[in-house]
């Protein structure tokens, strides 16, 4: 028997390096878009991993929760008016004297529904921002955003080498960091033209991880995988968007069973699992001189099984930068990399590791509980262990007493509950392998309450 360590992911991003001069912010753009679709109901917008950011918002805009922005956020949410959609607004709108919306990325926002609804959003907007003195409430969380972006910075922008992107894609690259508390566990890579039709490479990061006494307990190398993973997004998608034509019928051959798992996983189309297979392959990329057996399984788990052998190819492209200047001119080669592969993909989900029992059976349980039990249906890795905030937040988070693994099967968590409250515990998938090194299928997460 072992007791293990406990790992908290708490993750949070904007604008900025360090000893590269980029360093993170808090954006007021995007904490008035995220809070607009925070008060309309949007589950990506609603989780509480700061719980007294929360509570502020819930309560300085509680008078406003049936403004006519919020009505019209809710309205367009099925017109496509979400995840990365909501954030790629934040970032193209400027605020001065009046919120105004920038015209550079305008062909963006054209392709989608809500379109047409943008000038009487923005005029919403307008109210909304002045009638509830925003600007105001962003201010007074100025000490909040300040200790979040310097935990942030100390911990993962230092690390990260930022010169390597603009080296290995061959495009300037302008980076943009954002943290922002109200989405979560959710991160989004979105490319823009500013207002010199300059590419911006935005990466918006949530919140995962634990926030106690106005610091972060942040994983350093979880961050920086992320950070790496969202800033390739914005160098990728213009490249897979510019041959998506040639990858429309292979795209749809090679995922054609795994659709399922991609989507539940993600806001993934046919086309959005292009993308993000390209991405993950140069994640495997900027950690070539690394330990990169984590990213393969976790890729594999969820469904994107080439990223192993598409990333071999890649060689050719570092070996001869004077042929493959940027990663346009290598389109041809990656294009027959899809088109060689014959059969449809396929992944034996069984393979991964599942918790196929708890020992709290039922929703209530008394709160003389003093342990849970979980049982896994894999041998399992027991020197790393990921624990979570459930969906409740932070408040709902048990009072731990000890962590111990039984067997390499059954994992003892001790809790110390009270009376009459509601619970919330999570197991985060990418931070729990089983003895193969393949992390947990899904995210798992308990919610009961106490008698």
């Amino acid at each position: 028997m072992k007791t293990k360590f406990l790992l908290y992911f708490f993750l949070i991003f904007n604008y900025s390096y360090g000893f590269s001069g980029i360093k993170s912010t808090v954006d007021e753009r995007v904490e008035l878009m995220t809070i607009i679709a925070h008060l309309a109901g949007d589950e990506a917008f609603n989780y509480k991993f700061i719980p007294e950011y929360i509570s502020d918002i819930r309560e300085y805009f509680s008078d406003y929760k049936n403004h006519e922005v919020i009505r019209t956020a809710s309205n367009i949410h099925n017109q496509g008016f979400a995840f990365e959609k909501v954030l790629a607004l934040a970032v193209n709108i400027k605020i001065t004297d009046s919120i105004a919306l920038r015209t550079e990325n305008e062909d963006y926002f054209r392709n989608f529904k809500f379109f047409d609804s943008l000038p009487q959003f923005i005029c919403q907007l307008n109210d909304f921002y002045n009638k509830t003195d925003f600007k105001e409430f962003f201010k007074k969380n100025n000490k909040l955003f300040h200790n979040l972006t310097e935990e942030f910075d100390t911990t993962i922008i230092d690390k990260i080498n930022f010169d390597w992107f603009e080296e290995f894609f061959g495009t300037a690259g302008n980076y943009e960091i954002i943290l922002s508390p109200v989405i979560g566990r959710n991160n989004y890579g979105i490319p823009m033209l500013d207002q010199n039709n300059k590419r911006i490479s935005y990466a918006i990061i949530g919140l995962v991880s634990n926030y106690e006494n106005g610091r972060l307990d942040l994983d350093a190398a979880i961050g920086q995988d992320l950070i790496v993973h969202e800033i390739c997004h914005s160098f990728c998608n213009p490249v897979i968007d510019s041959c998506l034509n040639d990858l429309f019928y292979v795209s749809r051959k090679i995922w054609a069973n795994q659709y399922d798992r991609i989507g539940k996983l993600g806001n993934y189309g046919m086309d959005g699992a292009m993308y993000e297979t390209l991405v993950r392959t140069m994640e495997l990329r900027y950690n070539k001189y690394k330990d990169v057996s984590h990213i393969i399984s976790r890729n594999i788990r969820d469904g994107f099984i080439l990223t192993e052998s598409f990333n071999k190819i890649f060689d050719n492209y570092e070996n001869d930068r004077e042929k493959y200047q940027t990663l346009y001119d290598f389109i041809p080669v990656m294009i027959n990399y899809f088109d060689s592969i014959e059969n449809v993909i396929t992944y034996d989900t069984d393979r991964s590791p599942r918790v196929i029992s708890t020992s709290i059976s039922g929703k209530t349980v008394p709160f003389t509980t003093t342990e849970i039990i979980y049982t896994f249906n894999k041998e399992m890795y027991t020197d790393q262990l990921g624990l979570a905030d459930g969906k409740l937040g932070k408040e709902s988070f048990p009072h731990l007493n000890g962590i111990e693994w039984l067997d390499n099967r059954n994992l003892k968590i001790s809790v110390i509950l009270e009376p009459n409250w509601y619970y919330s515990l999570g197991l985060y998938m990418n931070a729990i392998y089983n003895a193969n090194r393949l992390p947990l299928i899904e995210n798992h997460e308990i919610i009961f309450f106490t008698e």
